[in-house]
């Protein structure tokens, strides 16, 4: 059987599955969160089935939240599979036999009667369908996709109870139950629409998008972001602007009102001591969806920020997610939640690849820094090829390949912590002007071209969710809320001061409200010199640059400083995960 796929309503499209592969970090983190729900505990096939198929004697979590854990291990191991090219014999196993699940009247888990307010049961059974759907597409099996159905025409039916449902709105005892759980489903229906073309699918999405909880109604940030993405996707087939307009608003709440200094958010809207690895990757799609559907730079450049400052950071050394303490500072003593976040970071690892380079009809995007190769299914199909090792590196290689010639727009992005130091094609150098933040090569193509790139990292302030201007920066003013960057890396954050005392930052500035260049020449030399991956990059940064007294001291007499720019660092605390702790001041001392 061949699923086709209802064609998105998009500004800029993201590159099929089978037309994308990833090498470097990329590739090992899937990998490693791939081996990590295949081959190690607690992934066994009756851990996983245990929610709806009740056998006994056999070790779950949350077995009333029924196909949750199976939907999700099913979901992201077929999209990890169709990036790593691997075949998971486990996976066509455990998918068939969760099929085999499915009840009489479509849903699946206990029997139950229709007029029944069973949160939990109706949020897996959102998580199935996406499964369901997903492994039909990637394996063209029809029993999949029949099994899809029926459980879409099981929401079909029981939707007019859970909209007209007096229960629907009441308050759960467990923050994660609430009308969300059914809504849930929206991304999986707009799914199933897109492969059947079916009316009824379309017609409960968009009820559901109209019943979709507030912000200020909302606590579990999960439940809230997955319903956002599914309105999004409602956008792509429907082009209504109604729904991108309600995305965009929803993803202003959330970023002035639960995020952290990371580009991560809070799990619980109403009690912020922690973060989510569901939320995070939630929070990371999102980002990039907003971006593919409005090609507004500010939701990559947030896109890019979550992606290397929180969601790597959430992910374990096995290739788990789970939850750290925030209380407010990231701390590094997580908790893996192998019942979600583990296969939700692993889904979303997978789907990540897609959004590095984007398309328009006649434009190629380059957004995302990462090793790759990508085919645009044009009709003049073209490759390209990324070699980099960003962020620890600030060069990247670019070939183009065209079987014959072929004229289209070239934009690669320049990222605003960043400076385009060079670009040539084929060696000779090229100027192009920067247009929201991307530099368009706008030519014919033919065979081989090699672009290579060098960025220019920049230090920068951060206060109070937006850059520091020069202007402030020149003032002298201190910030008792303010974030660190070198180039798209955190390098600290404070939080509140440690036992009365407040320690300071000061860093030097010139005339012209610029860092003093010396001391940005000597960190860039610290940070380049080390050939490690993004998060020991990030560990060393903490421990050896701003940490250790004698690094600190090497730093500031590494070259001279003008007698009326005074730089120093008041010893900060003991250090929390990979930060220290301390307000950031700039003077302009006489």
């Amino acid at each position: 059987m061949t699923v086709t796929l209802l064609p998105e309503q998009t500004v800029l499209h993201p590159i099929p599955p089978a037309n994308v592969r990833v090498s470097g970090e990329l590739l090992k983190r899937l990998k490693r969160a791939a081996n990590r729900l295949l081959y190690e505990p607690p992934y066994s096939e009756g851990y996983l089935l245990h929610s709806v198929n009740y056998a006994p004697d056999t070790l779950s979590h949350f077995a009333d939240w029924s196909g949750d854990m199976s939907g999700r291990w099913v979901y992201a191991l077929t999209s990890a599979q169709r990036i790593t090219g691997e075949p998971y014999a486990k996976l066509t196993t455990i998918a068939e036999r969760l099929r085999k699940c499915q009840r009489g009247d479509g849903h699946f888990g206990k029997e139950q009667p229709i007029s029944t307010t069973d949160r939990a049961q109706i949020y897996g059974n959102g998580w199935v369908l996406l499964a369901l759907t997903e492994f039909a597409l990637s394996t063209g099996d029809e029993h999949f996709l029949q099994a899809a159905r029926r459980l879409g025409d099981y929401y079909v039916t029981v939707q007019d109870y859970w909209f007209d449902s007096s229960e629907r709105m009441k308050t759960d005892e467990f923050y994660a139950k609430d009308f969300s759980n059914f809504l849930h489903a929206l991304e999986g229906l707009v799914l199933l629409y897109r492969v059947t073309q079916k009316p009824q699918y379309l017609e409960i999405s968009r009820r559901m998008a109209d019943n979709l909880l507030s912000f200020s109604e909302s606590d579990h940030s999960h439940n809230f972001l997955s319903t956002r993405r599914g309105l999004l996707d409602l956008y792509g087939v429907t082009g209504e602007a109604r729904y991108l307009e309600m995305a965009e608003a929803d993803w202003g709440r959330v970023r002035n009102s639960a995020m952290i200094p990371t580009g991560g958010v809070f799990e619980r809207f109403k009690d912020p001591r922690r973060d989510e690895g569901c939320t995070e990757a939630d929070w990371l799609r999102f980002n990039l969806q907003l971006w593919q559907c409005t090609g507004k730079t500010q939701y990559l450049d947030l896109a890019e920020r979550i992606l290397l400052n929180d969601f790597f950071y959430n992910q374990l050394s096995n290739g788990g997610f789970g939850h750290n303490i925030i209380a407010p500072l990231l701390s590094r003593d997580p908790l893996e939640a192998v019942w979600c976040c583990t296969m939700h970071g692993t889904h979303t690892l997978a789907v990540l690849p897609r959004h590095l380079v984007t398309h328009s009809e006649s434009e190629i995007f380059i957004g995302l820094y990462a090793s790759c190769q990508v085919v645009v299914p044009w009709p003049e199909p073209v490759s390209i090829t990324i070699e980099t090792d960003s962020p620890a590196v600030s060069e990247m290689k670019i070939t183009v390949a065209t079987a014959s010639s072929c004229e289209f727009g070239l934009n690669i992005r320049v990222a605003p912590w960043a400076t385009l130091e060079q670009i040539t094609i084929d060696g000779k150098p090229v100027e192009g002007k920067l247009r929201d933040s991307f530099i368009r090569l706008q030519q014919n193509w033919e065979g081989e071209t090699t672009i290579e790139m060098k960025l220019g990292y920049c230090l920068w302030i951060e206060a109070d969710g937006n850059p520091v201007p020069k202007s402030e920066i020149i003032s002298g003013r201190a910030w008792l809320d303010a974030s660190l960057f070198f180039g798209p890396l955190l390098l600290t954050h404070n939080t509140e001061s440690i036992e009365g005392v407040s320690p300071a930052l000061l860093l030097p500035v010139d005339g012209n409200g610029q860092f003093a260049s010396e001391v940005i020449t000597s960190i860039q030399q610290n940070l380049q010199s080390r050939n490690c991956s993004p998060l020991s990059l990030y560990e060393a940064t903490g421990a050896e640059v701003w940490g250790e007294q004698e690094s600190i001291d090497a730093l500031l007499t590494a070259a001279s400083i003008a007698p009326k720019r005074l730089c120093s660092l008041n010893p900060a605390s003991e250090r929390q995960g990979r930060f220290y702790r301390f307000p950031i001041i700039l003077t302009d001392v006489e």
